[in-house]
């Protein structure tokens, strides 16, 4: 029997059961939060890069602890961050203002 990613994930986030959405549903969600947390990145001034339609934001490194602190996945000068399923908009923005505070600290 064969999974989508999601339906792999599905045990350790609780998805879908939990809310009771589709795959589909879920997907077009982390994606629209992914252009939210994009959007807000780049209106404070700190570059970064979301491709439509992907749950994925490519940034322009935070200081280490900020990395360490969300997890973000660095690879020389870049961050990423993958929205998934079990993140809402208040931890976006508690990423958000930590690499604003960053920015003007």
């Amino acid at each position: 029997m064969s999974f989508s990613p999601t339906e792999q994930l599905r045990p350790f986030y609780g998805l879908s059961s939990r809310y009771d959405i589709s795959d589909d549903q879920e997907s077009r969600r982390c994606s629209d939060e992914a252009g939210y947390l994009h959007e807000q990145l780049r209106r404070i001034g700190w570059y970064a890069k979301h491709t439509p339609s992907t749950s994925t934001v490519m940034l322009r490194r935070p200081p280490t602890e900020v990395c360490e602190r969300f997890g973000l996945e660095v690879d020389h000068s870049y961050a990423t961050v993958y929205v998934f399923p079990h993140m809402v908009r208040p931890d976006l923005d508690e990423l958000i203002a930590a690499v604003e505070r960053a920015a003007c600290g």
